[in-house]
Parts: structure tokens; sequence; C-alpha cells
């Protein structure tokens, strides 16, 4: 196994982005910290070694990216976010099914989505024509489709 070095991980973040800045270094100690078990007591199979160094990758070059976003722009610092409904759950065990139950009549047409899922309810933003949207409409007693017309 490649021993996994945390300034290596960092350095092809930022070759794979062309981004440097990870804004504040608080995650360093436990990216070291992290390498340091992987290399020592995690005992990774062939996959694991294949797929950890890659894992970490994305997962810095994410940073950069967020980062990045951030500062190009500020205004959201100053968005209020109350009472966020979090959703958690394994892949493909139907956390995205009450998505539509939980925003009724809301007036933001996307739910948020962090994560490599796909959201159930899809609306086109009023006035928007752009390609590549569905245009759905969703209750609580009714699923989301692409074909809904209700």
């Amino acid at each position: 196994m490649t021993e996994l070095q945390p300034e290596a991980l960092i350095a092809e973040a930022q070759a794979a982005t062309g981004l440097d800045d990870f804004g504040a270094d608080s995650f360093r100690e436990g990216l070291a910290a992290l390498c340091e078990s992987l290399n020592a007591d995690a005992q990774l199979n062939d996959l694991g070694n294949a797929a950890f160094p890659g894992m970490l990758i994305g997962s810095l070059a994410n940073r950069l990216k967020v980062v990045d976003w951030i500062r190009g722009h500020p205004e959201v610092a100053d968005e209020r976010i109350e009472q966020p409904i979090v959703v958690i759950g394994m892949f493909r065990a139907g956390t995205t099914l009450p998505q539509p139950a939980v925003r009724p009549g809301s007036a933001q047409p996307r739910p948020a989505h962090v994560g490599g899922g796909r959201t159930a309810c899809r609306r086109r933003r009023p006035g928007s024509t752009g390609p590549g949207r569905a245009s759905t409409r969703c209750t609580p007693a009714t699923r989301c489709s692409p074909r809904s017309t209700r």
C-alpha cells in the first residue's frame, strides 16, 4: 500500500481544481489523523487502497470549490436558514420521498441537496424556459413525475 500523505493529497486536489484556497486550516489536523490511522491501523484491502486516496482527494477538491464559490458569492453569508429539515438515510432508502410532504406550497422551486443521489422534486422555476428541467407539480398526496399534470 502506498502511504497516504496529507500534503500530497492536498497538492493533488489543488492540481485537479486549479484552486489553492482551502479557507481555514482547521481540517488539516483531522486529515493528518485520518491518514495516520489509515496507514497504521486500517488494514485496507486492495479495493480500499485504491478507493481511499481518490475519495480523500475528491473531498479536498470539494472544499476548494466551496471556498471558491463562497468567495465569489459573499451575499450567502447574509442569508438566514430558519428551521431546516435534515433527512439522512442510506442509499436508495427513500429519503427523497418526504420532500413534497414537508414542502407544500414552498416558494423554493427545488429542494436543497447534498450528496450523490437525485432529488425527487424538480419543478421549473416560475418564468423559466430552460432546457433539461422537468415541469412537475408536487403535493403531499401525489408523487413527483415529469409527466404530472396536477
